[in-house]
């Protein structure tokens, strides 16, 4: 698609993926360390794991796709995910896919949950966020990503990212929780041809998550504090094509 409208892009070489056996969970079913490119259907194969550094990805559920005005529906076969650890601390999930579009009055939804556990003790979660690269719109045509996480204590922090419509959240969040190794995410996106002349696409879609290290407790005026070094917080998506071809698909 050609028009005006804000265009961002990202480019990412693909990778072998690995795997690992854990054992056998039933029948032949087989549970699996997951590493480099793979399909989202094996994410959601019951104890699989997708490791990136650290970073422990699993228990992906709750598929949910829907279409409407002839648009392509969403399938988790057709979704490709590839982890990228940019340093130490800074983790992105990628899904790719193939090109998703709506025009005139189409749309395309799609959502899915997933665990995010660090398993390093020397480090914490300290925030995540999302962005929006690689999709387009054209008015009054829209894109909707949302991020939302649940930590331990049941709360909820919520970001996102748009094209073609006001933003409600910020594209990024801290989570301030001292100590945080694990929290859950549920990832909706939402494409909307919104009219006649409307038009939107995405083929990616690209999460981090940072950490920040987890220092060591000292003392002070006889009382034991807890001393926190909070790391950068971000997230990319490379969707508006969402780094989710995929989402083609997050």
């Amino acid at each position: 698609m050609k028009f005006n409208s804000q265009i961002k892009s990202l480019t990412l070489g693909a990778t072998a993926t690995v795997i690992t056996a854990l054992g056998m969970l039933s029948g032949s079913v087989q549970a699996a360390i997951l590493s480099g490119t793979v399909s989202l259907a094996d994410l959601f194969v019951a104890g699989n794991i997708y490791r990136i550094g650290d970073k422990d990805f699993t228990n992906f559920r709750d598929f949910l796709s829907n279409s409407t005005g002839g648009a392509d529906t969403i399938s988790i076969g057709d979704i490709f995910v590839t982890g990228v650890q940019d340093d130490p601390l800074n983790y992105r999930l990628i899904f790719q896919s193939g090109l998703l579009d709506v025009v005139g009055n189409q749309t395309i939804s799609a959502s899915f949950a997933y665990d995010v556990t660090a398993t390093n003790p020397t480090l914490q979660i300290a925030g995540a966020g999302i962005e929006l690269t690689g999709a387009a719109a054209r008015p009054p045509g829209s894109i909707v990503v949302t991020d939302t996480f649940t930590l331990p204590d049941s709360t909820t922090r919520t970001a996102s990212d748009t094209i073609g419509t006001p933003n409600l959240n910020p594209t990024s969040v801290a989570f301030g929780v001292p100590g945080l190794t694990t929290l859950s995410v549920r990832k909706d996106l939402v494409l909307s041809g919104n009219g006649t002349s409307g038009e939107a696409s995405i083929s990616f879609l690209d999460q981090t998550v940072f950490q920040s290290i987890r220092q060591q407790q000292v003392p002070e005026s006889g009382s034991v504090l807890g001393v926190l070094a909070l790391g950068g917080v971000g997230l990319t998506l490379a969707g508006k094509k969402l780094k989710s071809r995929a989402t083609n698909v997050g």
